[in-house]
């Protein structure tokens, strides 16, 4: 999930953690688009492991691979 005002990308998990929680809380799954170093991402592992929290399911989508 990513949020944007004006332009800028906002990655702070500390910042997007309330928004994340509304956002999830009406998806049915999360997608983790894997670019390079998501792995490494605090904010992914936040979100997925919030998913997981709602019992929501986690989804990978391989740019590369598709």
């Amino acid at each position: 999930m990513f949020l944007t005002i004006r332009g800028h990308l906002l990655v702070e998990w500390d910042y997007r953690e309330a928004y994340d929680k509304r956002l999830l809380a009406i998806c049915d799954r999360l997608y983790v688009l894997t670019l390079d170093d998501w792995q490494e991402s605090v904010s992914v592992a936040a979100d997925m492991k919030l998913a997981r929290s709602m019992g929501k399911s986690s989804r990978f989508y391989d740019p590369e691979g598709a």
